[in-house]
């Protein structure tokens, strides 16, 4: 199957919250490769890379509110140009 890489800033309040280490929990347990960090405007960045269905699941669970302490105002994303990543991890 091939491989998409999706750049994604949520919005809300997603700092502070634990929105990166269950964003990396969530997107090793559904075997999807790429990273997350804080953004200097309040956001949170998300270049995350897999299988379309892969993708289509991280986004669903954004939508339905992601990270139990987080407030998700909006979600933006975009498919952007494919680089190799071979785990999730967490940016600072």
């Amino acid at each position: 199957m091939e491989q998409k890489t999706v750049s994604i800033i949520v919005s809300g309040r997603v700092q502070g919250v634990g929105f990166r280490y269950t964003t990396q929990q969530f997107a090793k347990s559904n075997a999807i490769t790429g990273y997350v960090r804080n953004r200097n405007d309040g956001c949170v960045e998300i270049v995350a890379q897999g299988e379309e269905t892969q993708i289509n699941t991280l986004l669903k669970w954004l939508k339905e509110g992601g990270p139990a302490y987080a407030t998700i105002a909006h979600i933006n994303f975009n498919e952007i140009n494919s680089q190799y990543f071979d785990i999730f991890s967490i940016k600072c």
